[in-house]
């Protein structure tokens, strides 16, 4: 580090800082291992230099992780990842991946960690086919070389073998032929300092040839994760799209029939059109009888209610409040809709008691009775207001 300090190289700096930094952490001194990562990320910021950030990151990340820091350690990793996926390192992409998964894990998050899981588990064999790639095609080029190095080895030592040939005829041969070695023996050389031109510039065509390769496998890599994610989110929203559906299933069972409605009251019409697949609002109804004065009444309730929330969590709330409705007619035996209400108000309340955290969720209610031998209509509201329409006919 002291060298690059000296030189002005702030690569070399950063790099040393990591170093310094691993080596304290390993020897349990994570204090100052902290210390020397963030002057290092510090640097890898300034140059800039995106690998350097990535990494000092998820090493902060897994300190952040082993001291049981989950909040420090998500964040850290999380801008790892983020950085290695943008910069297309695959191997900073596998370790944030695999350390994000085990900071989900003991959050409790288990689909988030199932999907870095399987970016990690993506990315490491993503990585091993690179290399082996990489090791085969440098292999094919090693014996290539090799070949065409014994061929030309063989040639040399022909022409070797020719030279020394016209030398020992050049002993006997008399001078007027000197003229004619001389040209032969240029010929010669021009030959093999073709072969060694011939040579380098195999050479050079087979290492273009690897780069070719790579770029290409890492370009289909690139493809392969692209339709890996593209696959995860499609399923994703499959499930989520089904689960929807299974519980708008669910919430029109809590809904009364159209038979029943008609039944009791025939002149009478439904509009519901749910902003979501499910919905807060919702309608009830539910007939009671009972006897007064050994006579036998019977009361029709019905109610339009609009719960707190749109989608999954107010239907989850029209769910608890339709129920509410039920045990105050059906269980406690309330009749006036005011006092069936106020029931309502307590068991919804103790319902959303019984968790940690305050859920301040209901719902607004007009609620009606019909008492059809009366021929009149109670009725009590809670932010909704009722109105009674007549029509005034000429006389």
């Amino acid at each position: 580090m002291k060298i690059h300090q000296n030189i002005g190289d702030q690569i070399g700096i950063a790099n040393s800082l990591k170093n310094i930094a691993y080596i304290k952490y390993r020897t349990e001194n994570k204090d100052e291992a902290l210390s020397y990562y963030n002057r290092s990320l510090k640097i890898y910021k300034e140059i800039p230099d995106a690998l350097g950030v990535s990494s000092c990151l998820y090493y902060l990340g897994e300190i952040y992780f082993n001291d049981n820091n989950v909040v420090e350690a998500k964040k850290s990793t999380e801008i790892s990842l983020k950085i290695a996926q943008q910069t297309s390192y695959i191997g900073y992409v596998d370790q944030s991946a695999e350390l994000l998964s085990k900071i989900y894990k003991k959050q409790g998050k288990g689909m988030q960690a199932l999907e870095m899981y399987e970016l990690h588990i993506l990315m490491r064999d993503s990585a091993n086919n690179i290399e082996a790639q990489k090791a085969s095609i440098k292999q094919q080029a090693k014996y290539e070389y090799e070949k065409k190095k014994m061929v030309d080895d063989a040639e040399n030592d022909k022409l070797v073998a020719i030279e020394k040939e016209a030398k020992q005829k050049q002993q006997i041969i008399t001078a007027a032929i000197a003229g004619g070695l001389g040209l032969t023996g240029v010929f010669l050389f021009s030959v093999f300092n073709r072969l060694r031109v011939t040579r380098k510039q195999k050479i050079i065509i087979e290492n273009q040839k690897e780069e070719v390769e790579v770029q290409k496998n890492e370009a289909e890599n690139q493809r392969d994760i692209a339709n890996h994610q593209k696959l995860i989110v499609e399923i994703k929203n499959k499930e989520i799209t089904e689960s929807i559906t299974y519980a708008k299933r669910i919430q029109e069972a809590i809904l009364p029939p159209p038979r029943l409605v008609k039944e009791w009251l025939t002149e009478s019409f439904i509009f519901y059109k749910p902003k979501d697949i499910v919905a807060g609002d919702f309608y009830w109804m539910e007939t009671v009888t009972y006897k007064v004065d050994d006579r036998e009444k019977t009361l029709v309730y019905f109610a339009a209610a609009d719960c707190t929330g749109h989608g999954v969590p107010g239907a989850m709330v029209s769910v608890v409040c339709a129920n509410a409705l039920n045990r105050a007619v059906k269980e406690f035996g309330l009749i006036e809709p005011g006092h069936v209400l106020d029931k309502v108000t307590e068991l919804v309340i103790e319902a959303f008691d019984k968790g940690d955290e305050e859920i301040k969720d209901g719902m607004d209610i007009a609620l009606c009775a019909l008492d059809i031998s009366a021929k009149k209509v109670f009725y009590s509201g809670a932010n909704n207001p009722l109105y009674r329409i007549t029509s005034i006919k000429e006389k």
